[in-house]
């Protein structure tokens, strides 16, 4: 076994023991704190690692532009797809920008 992948797989216990001691202490002691807190590092989170669907829309209109104007073969399957609609599984979470 190489002892590399093991000591990684120990980290990411102790990592996760250490949060959910966080969440058992902090977070049941007073949810509401707890969860206020989380939220806010979330929102830090967001606005320091923006998720690409979240750009302006002025900056995803040329790429649209070249895209209309590029020749799809199977045009079914391009029809089924709307351009500048966000698919990603955060996009309806409160982190969203709405």
């Amino acid at each position: 076994m190489n002892v590399f992948y093991y000591n990684f797989c120990l980290s990411e216990i102790r990592y996760h023991v250490n949060k959910i001691n966080e969440i058992i202490t902090g977070g049941l002691g007073n949810p509401r704190e707890y969860y206020e807190r989380q939220m806010a590092f979330m929102e830090d989170l967001r606005r320091t690692i923006p998720l690409p669907h979240e750009q302006p829309p002025e900056e995803n209109s040329a790429v649209e532009e070249n895209l209309q104007d590029t020749h799809h073969e199977d045009s079914e399957v391009s029809s089924n797809f709307a351009l500048g609609t966000p698919s990603h599984p955060l996009s309806s979470s409160p982190f969203s920008i709405q």
